[in-house]
């Protein structure tokens, strides 16, 4: 799913973070979230001045130094409304300034390091901007300004999100960055991932098809004691007949049954099976299919949807996890791993970056500010 950067990118800490961009959050969900309100107000009530916290210090003033480039007042305090709009959209509205200075504040650093780290990292693996991303800003400008309505709203949005507009295209473009470098370094979906990549990722993750007759009706009440009686001598059949294969494709089997016999609702979508962890389905399933080898079938499970007879399969890093899935997201786990892969080398890039404050920086007061 291509995302247009203005709104989203309030987001991209966390991707950067997390580097999962689907992260359960559309942008929609986020616009919808912030367009009610014009302008974001304090415990008191009145409306935050960004204009007026920018001239709280010298502009050109030193806040902090990383990797031998210092960042000014200016610039810093864009990190700052960064940070804020980012924490506020995770956590709501600050109503105590006092509190969580200290938080916003050092959240800011970590953005601003956090970012400076990727693009040192791109520049290490020779990765280079996009020739069109001027081009590539202008056409989501150009969106957003249309959505918001006038240059006026979408200027007011961009000062609450990201401080200014500098800031918003430094982020957009070491967005892009990140990008390339997760193809640079997994592959457009993964498709670099070595095998042993692929074992370790996939840890704590089960695979399963099924058959399942229901012993609830089309409401969800359940059978009564005869109807029930009736579904329960029809797994056990079923049963029988795989306890008493002689052939040498048992899966092939299985699904032929299946075909035939499940009331799985799931079935058309799903007919190569369920790639899920603990807790993404009921107990009795996953515990039955825990239970058993690959190429296995489990004995018959109750559960409160009816009775269940579980065929186990290797996992598949090509297949979606329920986690995804369920909510309509097309992410492998082969995806899944390798941004996994990547969050963790950005946290590590993160922490190798060197940076020093100033006696300024010591004397940011969120409350002061707005």
């Amino acid at each position: 799913m291509k995302m247009k950067k203005i709104i989203s990118l309030l987001l991209c800490m966390v991707m950067l973070m997390t580097v999962l961009a689907g992260c359960g959050t559309t942008v929609e969900d986020v616009i919808a979230e912030y367009s009610d309100a014009e302008a974001v107000t304090d415990d008191t009530g009145s409306v935050r001045d960004y204009d007026a916290g920018r001239k709280a210090f010298d502009a050109e003033a030193v806040v902090l130094n990383i990797e031998g480039e210092d960042i000014t007042w200016d610039e810093f305090y864009d990190w700052i409304c960064f940070a804020l709009s980012t924490y506020e959209y995770s956590y709501g509205e600050i109503a105590d300034y006092s509190t969580y200075s200290d938080v916003i504040i050092e959240e800011a650093v970590l953005m601003a390091t956090a970012y400076k780290s990727v693009e040192m990292k791109a520049e290490e693996l020779g990765i280079g901007f996009d020739a069109d991303i001027e081009t590539q800003i202008a056409e989501d400008v150009a969106g957003a300004v249309e959505y918001y309505g006038s240059q006026e709203a979408y200027d007011e949005a961009v000062k609450q999100f990201y401080g200014s507009q500098e800031l918003y295209e430094y982020i957009f473009t070491v967005d892009a960055l990140s990008d390339d470098m997760f193809e640079e370094l997994y592959g457009t979906d993964g498709e670099k991932l070595t095998d042993a990549q692929i074992a370790e990722g996939s840890e704590g993750y089960l695979m399963a098809k099924h058959i399942l007759v229901l012993t609830t009706d089309d409401e969800g009440n359940a059978l009564d004691e005869a109807a029930a009686a009736e579904v329960k001598d029809t797994i056990d059949s079923i049963y029988t007949m795989l306890t008493e294969y002689e052939g040498d494709d048992l899966e092939g089997y299985f699904d032929e049954l299946t075909a035939q016999y499940t009331e799985d609702t799931g079935y058309a979508a799903y007919p190569d099976g369920y790639l899920f962890q603990e807790g993404d389905m009921v107990t009795e399933f996953y515990d039955a299919v825990n239970g058993i080898e690959i190429g296995q079938f489990s004995e018959v499970v109750e559960s409160t949807y009816g009775y269940h007879i579980v065929f186990r399969l290797p996992v598949d890093a090509e297949a979606v996890p329920m986690q995804y899935a369920s909510y309509g997201y097309n992410i492998s786990l082969r995806s899944i791993i390798a941004n996994d892969l990547l969050s963790e080398e950005t946290r590590a890039w993160r922490e190798e970056v060197e940076y020093t404050t100033t006696e300024l920086y010591d004397s940011i007061d969120l409350a002061q500010l707005f």
